[in-house]
């Protein structure tokens, strides 16, 4: 703000002072400055007086002291320099002066350090003492600042005392002006302010016969004649109000009906009209209900949808004619339009209106503005018919309100039959809730607890019959606007799929387990198998060809026999059985089954072969897939113990993305299908759960192995096929296999004929065996010495190496097992051709020959004899590899 600003607002504050306030101001202030500067005047008097006194004493003292001190201090008689100092001292004013030596330390007894300085001492001065222009020492010298600051208190004192005598002076001043002036003015203002809120009977006393008193007696005859007239207009007004009373008690009765009608009109929010039925103009509307000026529209369908007529009943069904034909209340739904011509759902409300007669005259509407919750029911809707998932909206009842597209295809039925109807009907097939059966209801249990809820549900209804779905049923609260629990949303998820992805990766990790274990299993099994069957050769060239124990050793040899196809069966399980796949006609083969399986299933088992036209070409390992077949066959007979039918039927199914989907298994292709079914005892659902798992059995003990169904399962995956199973308790069990379809290519059927083998030769020949078994090394060393051949055992591959190395010259074949402790028969060769030796080699195993090429034990195409092997196929396999070599070893 500029300067003249600020004076003028100054100004205009200290006129609007009270008059008496003004007075005091205007004595106090002239007072107050003349004390303050006198102050200043007699502070600066003080303080200069002090300060030239100082500087007087300070000269003197140093004049004294500093130039009578020199001598005294270099001749060491501070006796002298203690009267100087006491000298010094006799001035009151001067608290301590002090001599210094060289050193900084006093040299006089009269004081003590130098004083410190504060508000209380003042350093006179601090002077070098000298001679001949040397500094000898110093001098010091303070004074008492006491009876300065006395005379400065004085003054103030002083001041104090005048600045009282002027306040109370100028207070006398104002109160005597104020009781004077301030007090008359004060009355006469106080009668002004009663007569202007209308007391005409007020007056102003005149206390002196200055301006003052003059003013009052004015203002008192003012009162009065106001006061003369004021009568005469309450008397007219009197007259008038009389007159018109009773006019406006009339009108006040005639619009009171009117007044209240539209007030509550006007205070409803939503469009409010009244409605004559038989031309539809508008009697009576809100100013909710214009939606824009009505100009001269009158009409409420040329006001609500912009038309020339009514509405006609079809797209919107009208409120007005519904109502003057039924006479009764009515809600619909229309399309209104605003001023700006935009669309809004609106929903209407009509009531009847009778006349004396009871005939309809006017309809009440009203209209609630929907535009907002059709959108978002718009929305909602398009987003849950556009998910795979289930929705529906459920009450207390367990009524469904609303449902999605996705829950009315998987229900199979139609949304108006879905709407309606209860929960546990439409989705579980059940006639009552599902807690009242046992089950997990989330329903149930939100409506309990208020929190949202999940479960799990099988053998739930869908639309396609005979099918079993697995649904993840998750359940959340509606809640109203008290915050209770009204509905539920339940969203069902079909997770069929996704179960069935677990189970199958549960049992591949369990088939897979039980593999590992029977591949190892089948190795130390093959190595007892070796030499039973062995040494029952070896004691049967021995026996007599009519001597009576040969039936037992044949009956020795057949069970060591079955206890090897077991081990093969075995490593066929694990995978660690070699496959030799084939272009395999399945035709042919059932064929040649017919004639075989009839012994096998007994005279009480009728069997019937059907076999479609066409070629049923796979490529296979011929002996594996007749395993697969006579395994399923043998338990068809177990399950039909006083007979029955065995049905075995061959065709072909194309299989597409959907019907994979729907069966839960396969690849889209053509497949070749081989169906086996009795009508034996059948199995439940638990037996058919673990039908396929190794070791599972419903026989009695020592009836089966448990390992059957397991193999054909093995077998089938290892030729990219599927296996499946469908049983009923006391009906019968069918067992499907799907096989891929070979395209093209023929099959020979005189490609696999049987070779008889002569009888081994044997041979002189010396050959290295390392074996870390002694059964089998004892019986291979009776074998190859029986056969004429001379043996060289070694217990590891450490010692082959070591009787190498002494016999080399004389050994023509090395004979090693694989896996031996300390060095086994890989390394153990690999050490020999280092030194020089090119012996042939063959080894042993107990494992499969696809299983140690695969674990990188030994090389492909090496001679491998896997175990068990008989005497004479061990001994037709050394002779050939000895032939081969030639004589020149």
């Amino acid at each position: 703000m500029a300067p003249e600003g600020k004076i003028a607002a100054l100004a205009t504050r200290f006129g609007n002072l009270g008059f008496s306030t003004k007075v005091l101001l205007a004595v106090l202030v002239p007072a107050l400055l003349i004390c303050l500067g006198l102050g200043f005047y007699m502070t600066e008097r003080v303080g200069r007086d002090a300060s030239q006194r100082l500087d007087e004493k300070g000269q003197t003292v140093r004049n004294l002291l500093v130039k009578i001190s020199a001598v005294p201090l270099l001749t060491y008689d501070y006796e002298v320099l203690d009267e100087y100092v006491k000298e010094v001292l006799r001035d009151h004013e001067i608290v301590q002066a002090v001599i210094l030596g060289r050193d900084g330390r006093p040299v006089t007894t009269t004081s003590g350090a130098p004083l410190a300085l504060d508000s209380k001492n003042y350093r006179l001065f601090k002077g070098q003492i000298r001679h001949l222009e040397r500094e000898i020492g110093q001098v010091e010298v303070t004074v008492s600042l006491a009876g300065y600051r006395q005379a400065v208190r004085d003054d103030l004192l002083f001041l104090a005392a005048m600045l009282l005598v002027l306040l109370v002076g100028g207070l006398l001043v104002s109160l005597i002006i104020s009781r004077a002036v301030s007090r008359p003015i004060r009355e006469l203002a106080g009668a002004m302010e009663q007569a202007a809120d209308g007391d005409l009977t007020v007056r102003a006393v005149a206390r002196s016969g200055d301006e003052i008193g003059f003013l009052a007696l004015t203002f008192n005859q003012m009162l009065s004649q106001l006061q003369t007239r004021d009568q005469a207009l309450a008397d007219h007004r009197r007259h008038l109000e009389e007159e018109i009373s009773e006019r406006r008690q009339a009108e006040m009765r005639v619009l009171e009906q009117r007044e209240f009608l539209d007030s509550v009109m006007n205070s409803l929010s939503h469009p409010f009209y009244v409605i004559d039925v038989n031309d539809y103009t508008i009697k009576l509307a809100n100013p909710a209900a214009r939606l824009g000026q009505l100009n001269e529209i009158t009409t409420c369908y040329a006001l609500s949808h912009r038309a020339d007529h009514p509405c006609d009943g079809v797209r919107h069904p009208c409120p007005v004619a519904e109502i003057r034909q039924n006479r009764v209340p009515v809600v619909v739904e229309h399309v209104h339009y605003d001023a700006t011509g935009a669309p809004r759902y609106v929903e209407v409300h009509g009531y009847p209106i009778f006349d004396a007669q009871g005939e309809v005259v006017q309809i009440i509407e009203y209209n609630l503005d929907i535009t907002e919750r059709r959108r978002a029911e718009t929305l909602l809707k398009k987003i849950l018919e556009t998910v795979d998932d289930g929705f529906v909206v459920i009450d207390r009842d367990y009524r469904i309100l609303s449902a999605n597209r996705a829950y009315c295809e998987w229900v199979g039925k139609a949304a108006a039959q879905v709407i309606g109807g209860r929960c546990h009907e439409l989705t579980h097939a059940l006639e009552r809730p599902c807690f009242d059966d046992g089950l997990e209801c989330p329903v149930h249990q939100v409506f309990a607890t208020g929190r949202p809820a999940r479960a799990t549900h099988r053998q739930v209804r869908t639309s396609e019959e005979g099918v079993t779905r697995v649904v993840e049923l998750k359940a959340f609260p509606l809640r109203d606007e008290a915050g209770q629990v009204t509905s539920v949303i339940e969203i069902v998820t079909d997770i069929s799929e996704q179960v069935r992805l677990e189970e199958q990766l549960r049992q591949s990790q369990k088939m897979e387990a039980v593999g590992t274990m029977a591949g190892g299993v089948a190795h130390d099994f093959n190595n007892v198998l070796q030499a039973i069957m062995g040494y029952t050769e070896l004691l049967g060239q021995r026996l007599e060809a009519d001597s009576p124990l040969r039936r037992y050793l044949e009956m020795i040899l057949s069970s060591a026999t079955r206890a090897r196809d077991l081990t093969r069966a075995m490593l066929t399980f694990s995978r660690k059985q070699v496959s030799e796949p084939v272009v395999l006609d399945l035709r042919e083969l059932l064929v040649g089954l017919e004639k075989l399986l009839p012994r096998l299933l007994g005279e009480a088992v009728e069997l019937e072969v059907r076999i479609a036209e066409g070629d049923f070409l796979v490529l296979a390992d011929r002996s594996q897939i007749e395993q697969v077949l006579i395994n399923i066959a043998g338990n068809a007979r177990d399950a039909m113990p006083d007979g029955g039918l065995l049905t075995i039927n061959l065709d072909r199914i194309n299989l597409d993305a959907a019907d994979a989907k729907a069966r839960g298994y396969g690849e889209p292709g053509t497949y070749n299908v081989i169906a086996i079914a009795d009508n034996g005892i059948g199995m439940d659902r638990e037996v058919q759960a673990h039908l396929f798992e190794p070791f599972f059995t419903t026989k009695e003990v020592g009836k089966g192995t448990g390992l059957g169904m397991a193999i054909v399962y093995g077998i089938v995956k290892r030729h990219d096929g599927y296996v499946n199973c469908y049983s009923e308790k006391g009906v019968g069990t069918t067992i499907r296999v799907y096989l891929p379809q070979l395209q093209g290519g023929r099959v020979d059927p005189g490609a696999a004929l049987a070779t008889t083998l002569a009888p081994a030769r044997g041979g002189s020949e010396t050959i290295l065996l390392a074996e870390d078994n002694p059964e089998v090394r004892q019986m291979i060393i009776e074998v190859l010495r029986g056969a004429g051949y001379r043996v060289i055992a070694a217990e590891n591959g450490e010692e082959a190496v070591a009787l190498w190395q002494k016999n080399r010259e004389d050994i023509a074949l090395l004979l090693f097992d694989v896996i031996m402790p300390k060095l086994h028969g890989k390394a153990a060769a690999e050490q020999i051709m280092a030194q020089g030796g090119q012996p042939p080699l063959i080894f042993l195993s107990g494992y499969s020959e696809n299983h140690i090429h695969r674990q990188g034990i030994i090389e492909p195409g090496i001679n491998l004899v896997q175990k068990p092997v008989s005497a004479q196929d061990l001994l037709r396999k050394v002779r050939k590899i000895l032939d081969a070599a030639g004589p020149n070893l």
